[in-house]
């Protein structure tokens, strides 16, 4: 062996560099830090835009991860933009029923979805889940994935029944296919059970429909599984809706200590359940703290995924009710407020009806 290493070509040192942008990129996107994941990929849209061009296909690739990116940090308009610019020179280069194509256009439909837009996000993906049955069938892993992101969607939009027919199908499908035993299997089951749940509402059903799921989730992941965190989560929420405060803390004080260890103290998970910490909080009567904690998680959140995202307008829209229990809330803050999510959700979001409440709360006026 020589004591020398060979000096690489400089095709070849980008190339080592382009491993490292995408290794890197799709790492930190999956580890919940989408600014560091962001960086990443828009190095590899320069680095691809000017070794071929901005519409060569790997370009528009890492253009697509990058809009994925932007979505998770909130920055909805500049994602849809990229998306919507990437379909369209996609499908003029390859065609409407390109596999890659497809799936950037169920992405599309998932920022929406998860962006306070779920009935837009619907839309889209039906249009998808009727493409992809049509170009690659019916039971194609895409098509599949396609019939999961569709059955959120309505889950989210507050098509409860219809979400839970939408899973019992994709179970059956996947089932068929995969076994009952395979990862997405059993990932559709909990899925499942997460929309009855959802279905059942203030039901007490609701609780043992999400016990037997977390116990199904320890039982084939392990107790600090994403599964089973998300199960965890799933329960603990379900506690404050039906007002109970101490069962809620029970399950969600030791959810946000275990996230926090596995994930990290600012990962949006994290900060989504420290933030139903704080909601139960007040449900036991300590609003005082209550306003005070928010104030420490709506920082980190707007650190962490930014201002107009989604966990971050759902903290401080906690926040302003708690104030207004508290007498805290002047009228034009409150209006301020609505005026600033009304661009950020859907017309029919639940949560123009929670700042109109807030409004008619503290001076019964209409948000003009």
């Amino acid at each position: 062996m020589s004591l020398f290493k060979r000096k690489r070509l400089p095709s070849e040192r980008r190339d080592r560099k382009l491993s490292y942008h995408s290794i890197e990129g799709q790492r930190a996107l999956a580890e919940g830090d989408p600014a560091t994941a962001l960086e990443h990929f828009e190095r590899l849209v320069d680095i691809f835009t000017e070794r071929a061009g901005p519409t060569y296909e790997r370009t528009l690739v890492w253009k697509a991860f990058s809009a994925k990116a932007l979505s998770a940090l909130g920055r909805l308009d500049e994602a849809l933009a990229i998306q919507r610019l990437v379909i369209a020179e996609r499908t003029a280069l390859l065609g409407p029923d390109d596999r890659q194509t497809l799936s950037i256009r169920g992405q599309l439909g998932s920022a929406l979805t998860l962006n306070g837009r779920p009935r837009d996000g619907l839309e889209v993906q039906e249009a998808v889940y009727e493409d992809k049955k049509r170009a690659l069938g019916p039971l194609d892993p895409s098509t599949l994935d396609t019939l999961g992101n569709l059955a959120e969607a309505l889950l989210l939009s507050g098509y409860t029944e219809e979400a839970v027919d939408a899973y019992r199908t994709l179970l059956k499908q996947r089932t068929d296919v995969l076994g009952a035993d395979h990862p997405d299997t059993t990932r559709t089951a909990s899925n499942l059970a997460i929309a009855e749940a959802r279905n059942l509402g203030d039901n007490p059903e609701a609780l043992d429909t999400l016990a037997r799921n977390l116990r199904t989730a320890i039982a084939n992941y392990g107790p600090d599984s994403d599964e089973a965190l998300v199960a965890r989560g799933y329960l603990g929420e379900q506690h404050l809706r039906l007002g109970d405060g101490h069962a809620a803390l029970a399950v969600l004080t030791p959810l946000a200590d275990d996230r926090s260890r596995l994930l990290g103290p600012d990962h949006p998970d994290t900060l989504r359940t420290q933030r139903m910490v704080i909601e139960a909080i007040d449900l036991l009567g300590d609003p005082v703290r209550a306003v005070i904690e928010l104030d420490g998680l709506i920082t980190r959140l707007v650190l962490s995924v930014g201002a107009d995202h989604p966990a971050t307008v759902h903290a401080r829209l906690l926040h302003l009710q708690i104030r207004a229990d508290l007498g805290q809330v002047p009228v034009a803050e409150a209006v301020g407020f609505a005026r600033e999510v009304r661009s950020l959700f859907e017309p029919d979001h639940e949560v123009h009806d929670i700042v109109q409440r807030v409004i008619d709360q503290v001076a019964g006026e209409e948000v003009e």
